[in-house]
């Protein structure tokens, strides 16, 4: 079984923002959009109509958004490759996304990483919606499956860790925060996390 040159990047929850599509842009070949489709509850690559979904980004970053529909046109409805250098989630995923990752994770060899934007709901659950309250609770727990977390903010960094303290949770896979403008950093950072 040969590994697959690339890095599966979850498209099923993420909005198109400029941070995704620079580390899209930044991964250049090394990117395969996938996408959980809850109809056929399976991962496939992102089709056209998957990514037509995703606004798209703003200024200089749009051409990207073109390009991910001309490579990921021709693989509709295609399955995944058997294996993937590594897995990124890019923000919050829904309890969907979470019941079938570990499925993705299997033909994932490399690191899987996920990015946190903030918990800063669950410190102040006044200031949300109690869905997502409810939410973020379960996605903090989650992230523990993942092998390396990515913050975008010392604060959220911090948020996450004290969260998992607060649990009672000793082990707990790196964190580390990182600007989401700079996806170069993210992609070294993954490089150095552990086989698996």
């Amino acid at each position: 079984m040969t590994m697959t040159p690339a890095f599966a990047i979850d498209l099923t929850a993420a909005a198109a923002t400029p941070a995704v599509f620079a580390l899209t842009a930044a991964l250049g070949p090394l990117a395969l959009p996938v996408f959980f489709d809850d109809v056929r509850d399976h991962w496939r690559l992102a089709g056209a109509d998957d990514l037509a979904r995703l606004a798209r980004p703003p200024g200089r970053l749009a051409g990207w958004s073109d390009r991910l529909r001309r490579l990921t046109g021709r693989a509709r409805g295609r399955p995944l490759p058997e294996e993937c250098l590594g897995f990124i989630e890019p923000g919050l995923f829904s309890a969907e996304v979470a019941r079938a990752l570990p499925a993705l994770f299997a033909s994932v060899r490399g690191p899987r990483v996920a990015r946190l934007h903030a918990l800063s709901p669950l410190q102040h659950p006044e200031s949300a919606p109690p869905a997502l309250v409810a939410r973020l609770a379960a996605y903090a727990h989650e992230l523990r499956t993942f092998d390396g977390i990515v913050a975008d903010s010392e604060d959220a960094c911090a948020e996450l860790l004290d969260y998992w303290r607060w649990l009672g949770f000793s082990a707990s896979p790196p964190v580390v925060a990182l600007a989401a403008e700079n996806p170069s950093d993210l992609i070294a950072w993954i490089q150095s996390l552990p086989a698996r």
